[in-house]
C-alpha cells in the first residue's frame, strides 16, 4: 500500500496508544491529575522519537470533510518529558481551559496515539510535516489545536 494522503486514516489507525484519555474538561487540579495520568504512565516515558497525533471520539467538522484529529506533533525526547511537565499551564491558562471544555464536551475524551517517526520521513521535521501536509490535503486546513495563537489575550481594546 502506498503512503499519502489518501491513506492517512487508514495509516494512523496503526499508531501506538497510550492507555489513558484526557476525559475531563473541570480545570485546575483534576485536570492537571488527567493529564500527568495519560503522559505520566510507562509507555508515555518509552515513546522517544516519535510523531504523535491526538484525536477524539467524535469527528470534528473541517473546512472539508470531518476529522477526529485535534493535534499533530513530534518530539524527539519522550511523550512524558514533552508533556508531563506542562500540566500546570495546560490545566490553568485561560485558553486552554476554553479550547480543552470545549474538545472534550462535543467530541470527547482526547486519546493520544504515536508511531516512530522514520517511517514518515527522514527527520523529525519532515515526518511531521508530512503528516500535516495529508491532514491538510485531506481538509484543507491544519488540524485546530496545531494553530499557534497570539500571547495577547485581551478581549478588549482599552
Amino acid at each position: 500500500m502506498n503512503l499519502d494522503y489518501t491513506t492517512f486514516y487508514s495509516e494512523i489507525e496503526n499508531f501506538y496508544k497510550l492507555p489513558e484519555v484526557i476525559d475531563t474538561f473541570q480545570m485546575g487540579d483534576r485536570f492537571q491529575e488527567t493529564w500527568k495520568k495519560v503522559f505520566g504512565c510507562q509507555e508515555a516515558k518509552d515513546a522517544l522519537n516519535v510523531v504523535y497525533i491526538w484525536r477524539t471520539d467524535k469527528d470534528i467538522p473541517r473546512l472539508k470533510d470531518l476529522s477526529n484529529i485535534v493535534y499533530i506533533g513530534k518530539t524527539k525526547t519522550s511523550l512524558y518529558e514533552r508533556h508531563y511537565r506542562y500540566s500546570e499551564v495546560e490545566a490553568t491558562e485561560e485558553g486552554n481551559k476554553l479550547k480543552y471544555s470545549h474538545i472534550i464536551k462535543e467530541y470527547g475524551p482526547i486519546r493520544i496515539t504515536y508511531m516512530p517517526f522514520e517511517k514518515y520521513g527522514e527527520t523529525l521535521e519532515k515526518a511531521e510535516g508530512r503528516l500535516l501536509w495529508w491532514y491538510f490535503l485531506n481538509h484543507l486546513e491544519y488540524p485546530p489545536v496545531n494553530y499557534s495563537g497570539t500571547p495577547y489575550h485581551n478581549d478588549v481594546l482599552s
